[in-house]
Parts: C-alpha cells; structure tokens; sequence
C-alpha cells in the first residue's frame, strides 16, 4: 500500500506499468463478460511492455484461469504449460496452489459489499476469512462460490505470499542439491571403508549384499544429483518425489543394517547377554542413526510445520517398530532380559520425540523467519539487496527496482519506531521537502511508500561515493582549491532550498556525499532533510521536542543552539562555515568536546584561525570562512549565494581542476557495487541514517 505519493511525487514513470497492467486485467474481465473471449496472447500484442514482466504475465494466466472457470470451462495445467512453456516453473506453482486450494474444499471467502466500499482491503490479508465448502456440495453451489472469490484468490496467488512460494520452491532445490551430493560422497565413501573392514577380519564373510545396497544408494543419489542440477527449476512434484527417495534411502539402509547384525546375525542378543548388560551400546547406536535424520530434515527442508511433524514422526517411529517386530526373531531377548529391553525401548522413544519436537519448532521458527526476511527484502516495488548504514530513526539499504531493475537506496523507518509520532513527522518531512527540490545537488527522490508490515521507506538514488566526513578522516584535509569547488555546489543545493522556505538546520559533513555523476568527478549531494523547516508555512510546526535541541551539536548555529525556534538562512550559512573548518583542518570549529561543551562554545567562543592549523589556506579564503562562523547572524553573509559568490571570488577557484577530480577517483574511488554484491564497503553509506 502506498503511502501519499500523489501529494508530493511524481512516480507516473515509476508506476505506469502497474497501471498498464490494472487497466489490461480489467479490460480482460470485461471483454471475457461480454462475450469476447480473447487468449492473453492477444494482450501482450497489444500490450508490448508488458511481454518481459513474467509476473504480470501469470497475472493475465489466472485471470483468464478464473474467467474460463466463471463460464464453465475448467482449464488443465498442460494446456497453459504447452502455451507458455518459458514459464513452466511459476505456471506449475500456481495450479498447484489452486489445486490445494480446491482439494482442500477451502475457498476464500469475503464481503463483496465491503471491498467496494474499501477497495484496499484486497491487499488487505486480515480481511480474508475462510470457510469449508464439502465436497459434496453441488457443483452450481461450488462453482458460485469459486467465482465470488475469484479476485481474491487471484490477489493472492500473483502477489507477495505467491511469489515467497516461488522462493521456496528454489530452496528447496538448492536445499536438496546439497543434501544429494552429501549423501553420494557418503555412500561412495562407505562402500570403500566397507571393504576394509572386511579385510580387518571384522566380519567373517564379505558382507556381499551390504555392499549391493551401498552401491544401489550411491546411484540413487548420482541420479538425483543429476536432476537437480541438470535442469534449473524442477516442478515442486519432482522435487517432493526427490526428496522422499534421499530421505527414505538412508533410513531403509539403516534400518536394514540394524535388523541385519542385532537379529540376524544376533549381536543384540550377545550385547544384552554380557554380564554387565551392557546394552545401553546399541540403544544409543540406534538413537545416534535416526535422531540426524529427523532434526536433518526439519532444519535442511523447507516445510510447514504440520507436514514436518507427520514426516518426522513417521521416521522416529521406524525404530520403535524395528524393536517391537524384531521380538519374535529372538524370544530369548525378551525372557531374559526384559527389563532392559524396556528400558531400551523408552530410551530409544524420548529421543525420537525430543527429534521430532527440535524438528518441527526449528521448522516453524526457520518458516517464521523466512517469511520476515521476505516482506523484508520487498518494500513495495524494491527489493533490498544489502544494509549501507543505520541510526537511531531507520537503516539505509541497497535495493533494485523489481521493474526497472535499477539500483537505488531505501530509506526505511521500523515498525518499533512508527509509534513514535514525532519519528514519523520527521520522516515524512524529509521525504516531503527533499521531493520538493530538484537542483543537480540534492539528492534525487524516486518514491514513498508504506510496506505490509507497517514499515515506511522511500527510495532515493543510490550515491555510491564518500560522505565528506569519511573523506578527510581517510584523507586528510582536502586542499583549499578543492574544498571550495566542493562547498559551491552545496551553497548552490541549498539556495534553491531557501529559496521555497525550507531551512536544513542538519548541515554536517556527513550528510554531504562527494560522487560520480553523469561522468562528472567530485560531484557534492545533500541529504537528510529530515530536520528541515519551512519558515513560509505559519503554522508553528516544529519536530522538535520541547527543551531538545535538533541538530548535530559540532556544526549547528548559535542561534540553533540557544534553542531560538525563529530560524532563517542564515543559520545553515554557519553550519556551511563549520563543515568548511572541518574541511580544510580535519577537526570541527571547537574540536573534539562535549556536547554541551561544544553548544557553550558555539554561543562564546572564537574558533582558533585557520591559518594556525592548516597554513596553506588563503587568507582571503581563511577570512570567508570566519566571517560565515560570525556570532550574530547579520555579521555573517545574508544567504548561501553570498557566500558562494565569495568562494567564487577567490584567487583559488580555478586551481582545482576536473582533471585533477577525474585523476583523484581513479586512485580513491569506492568500489561500486552491483545489486547482486554481497560485500559492501563501509565507506560506501548513503547519506546519515540518523
């Protein structure tokens, strides 16, 4: 659900295509309700851009699915699949979703009166009820019902919870790759040490038949390698099938050792006819077969938590009935020594349930997780691709457009924090005002938008380069040539700023970012205008609490830290003279201090002249960064065009050149990082997340 874009952003490029593809579905159900039963091939003709989104594409699939079922005509999966069979993995999901769905006698069921009267609730999941219909019901009856919750169902399958169905599907691939080709190297090891042991004189017969089974295990599990990997997504049937055989292999093969040398060959009657009863051994050797594989296959498998059970119960009963069978084959176990038989047999069933139980909870703990992460890594039409930095208010992300497949940064504001009324004024205010200004130096804004599960985000454009803060404490100083090339471009950010009303009150080094853009070198962009305000509304709005101080202490006005509400430009004229000391000597104007230190000596003290600690800057240059870090705000230059001007004037505004910035970045540029990188430098941040 998005949040209020239309009262502040211009996302129409961003989301033509989510309309394009609205305004395709419902002319697909009025044209199929009017008797024009045109395939969705005929659309993607028409509609070209919507060719290449497989997702909008399976949307039009379903749709006619539930319009041709609306008619009476009951489509197959093999129709569909044979009509498009590049999207045979999804188009199989999707039936198979449906197909539950219906075998279940489960349809989902909602007040058609109070969608129209609250369209939203579609996306709404809480507005969701379901109720059984039984198998028995007249077809009519089923078939109505169906075609009432056909948007419903049809919401639900093409949106998020669907496509995380997708996710699982390939874990599970990935997951039982891994698990094939453990399981190879662990036969084709066993069959080996099997013949050693042989030669050791352990056994008194080469165990032929043990060895056929190590072979014939092997083989499977070369097959299923085979599979998984020959083919990228195989159908969720296949891959259940595949799945039972790796599990049900192993277990057979232990059972069949187990009944081979404790029966058979008596061993476990040898074991409990010793004169210290010593069979705790193989109780424990019993446990110690089957306990991995029940906790194996709830932590390596993706699963319900239901289905886990019912699998994981059906393995830890094998042995508990290996032990009740196995009684007729050795009465004299049973009458000789009864009580630790027992006593075995309740050992061996704790464990089983203590497997079952970690399985199952790890299985509906890993599910619960996984959802999270997924409604994580999708805000909206972004997927998250990796955390740049975080603060006290939200967390920046690398993310890519789903559509456009355009990186960018995500700004985002937790649920925890969406309580806090004043975190969220705050947030909309930046994302509010920074949308408002388009200069080249302020960092662009793409959209605004609230996430499923309550969490705010926008996205910005992604600024892989170094905040000015990062940049002289990895560098030093910048020379006086540079720093002022670079303090142009953000006077020049924020007179288009001041020139609407707004005031930054944040002007720090951090929340200026020294890029590439365009192919331009030491490109400056402004961020976080989350403390900014507007001194044309009148209204007295202000997000700052009563007796706080907004602003970062080290480069704030005295005006701003006396707590005066009345503000104007030239309160960020003295935060740009601040971050222009820091520039040019690599400490702020009062050093390193306390806050209330540093707020006491913003209101008494003079900073100590440039010139003493860094001596190679002008005294015309020293003079126009005093003069911005004046007392009295009249003292100082009226606006940031002023000040501008000034560091134009200057003999050095030509002696820092776009060859010496192109000959800088080639030597010091971050690495820039593509979405699909999953090491992020941590010089690479986006702006302050505070």
């Amino acid at each position: 659900m998005n949040g209020e874009p239309g009262s502040f952003l211009n996302s129409d490029a961003l989301n033509s295509r989510k309309r394009l593809l609205e305004s395709t579905l419902a002319e697909q159900r009025m044209r199929w309700r009017n008797g024009s039963q045109e395939p969705v091939e005929e659309y993607l003709v028409r509609c070209y851009d919507l060719r290449g989104d497989s997702e909008a594409v399976l949307d039009l699939l379903y749709n006619e699915v539930l319009l041709r079922r609306e008619r009476g005509d009951f489509p197959t999966r093999d129709e569909y699949l044979a009509r498009f069979p590049e999207l045979s993995g999804s188009l199989g999901l999707l039936f198979e979703v449906d197909e539950d769905l219906e075998a279940d006698g489960q349809f989902l069921s909602v007040d058609l009166t109070s969608i129209k009267n609250d369209p939203s609730s579609l996306t709404n999941p809480q507005s969701y009820s379901t109720e059984r219909v039984e198998r028995d019901s007249p077809r009519d009856e089923r078939n109505a019902r169906a075609t009432s919750d056909m948007k419903v169902v049809q919401r639900l399958v093409a949106s998020n919870s669907f496509r995380g169905t997708v996710e699982l599907h390939t874990m599970l691939q990935k997951r039982l790759r891994f698990l094939s080709i453990l399981l190879t190297l662990m036969y084709l090891m066993a069959g080996t040490q099997l013949r050693t042991v042989w030669h050791m004189g352990r056994w008194p017969y080469y165990p032929i038949h043990m060895a056929s089974v190590w072979a014939v295990l092997a083989i499977v599990a070369s097959i299923a390698l085979f599979l998984l990997f020959h083919r990228k997504l195989l159908p969720v049937p296949l891959l259940r099938t595949i799945e039972a055989i790796l599990f049900l292999c192993p277990i057979l093969q232990t059972t069949f050792v187990l009944f081979d040398l404790t029966w058979l060959q008596g061993d476990l009657l040898r074991s409990l006819a010793t004169p210290d009863h010593d069979s705790a051994y193989f109780f424990h050797t019993m446990v110690l077969f089957y306990f991995p594989s029940i906790t194996g296959y709830g932590i390596l498998i993706p699963n319900t938590g239901r289905r886990c059970f019912i699998v994981t119960l059906a393995i830890g009963m094998v042995p508990l009935v290996l032990l009740v069978l196995g009684l007729p084959l050795s009465p004299d176990v049973w009458l000789l020594h009864r009580i630790a038989y027992l006593q075995g047999f309740v050992w061996v069933s704790m464990w089983m349930g203590v497997g079952i139980a970690c399985a199952t909870y790890g299985c509906h703990r890993i599910n619960v997780l996984q959802r999270e992460a997924f409604i994580a890594r999708r805000l909206g039409q972004y997927r998250l691709r990796e955390r740049l930095g975080s603060g006290g208010m939200g967390e920046v992300y690398l993310a890519e457009h789903v559509l456009l497949k355009q990186p960018c940064a995500v700004k985002i504001i937790r649920p925890e924090r969406a309580g806090d009324p004043a975190a969220l004024r705050r947030f909309k205010r930046e994302v509010q005002s920074t949308a408002r200004l388009k200069h080249w130096n302020t960092v662009s804004i793409y959209d605004y938008g609230i996430a499923a599960d309550g969490t705010f985000y926008y996205a910005m454009e992604y600024l892989p380069g170094w905040n000015l803060e990062d940049m002289v404490r990895s560098f030093g100083p910048l020379p006086p040539a540079r720093a002022s090339h670079l303090l142009r471009q953000a006077c020049a950010a924020l007179s288009e700023a001041h020139a609407i009303g707004l005031i930054h009150r944040d002007i720090k080094p951090a929340n200026l970012i020294v890029c590439q853009r365009g192919g331009v070198s030491d490109v400056v962009k402004v961020l976080d205008f989350g403390l900014v305000r507007d001194i044309d509304s009148g209204d007295g709005e202000s997000l700052t609490i009563e007796g706080m101080i907004a602003g970062t202490p080290a480069y704030m006005s005295p005006e701003q830290a006396s707590g005066h509400k009345e503000l104007d430009a030239r309160s960020d004229v003295y935060s740009l003279g601040a971050v222009a000391y820091f520039a040019l000597t690599g400490s702020p104007p009062f050093g390193e201090r306390t806050q209330v230190q540093v707020l006491a000596a913003h209101l008494y003290e003079t900073p100590r002249p440039l010139v003493e600690l860094n001596h190679q800057v002008p005294s015309e240059l020293a003079a126009t960064v005093m003069r911005a870090l004046e007392k009295r705000p009249e003292d100082r230059f009226p606006d940031t065009q002023s000040l501008s001007d000034a560091l134009t004037s200057s003999d050095i505004q030509n002696q820092w050149t776009s060859t010496d910035s192109a000959t800088w970045w080639k030597e010091h540029s971050p690495e820039i990082r593509s979405t699909e990188s999953s090491i992020v430098p941590d010089h690479a941040l986006v702006g302050s997340t505070s």
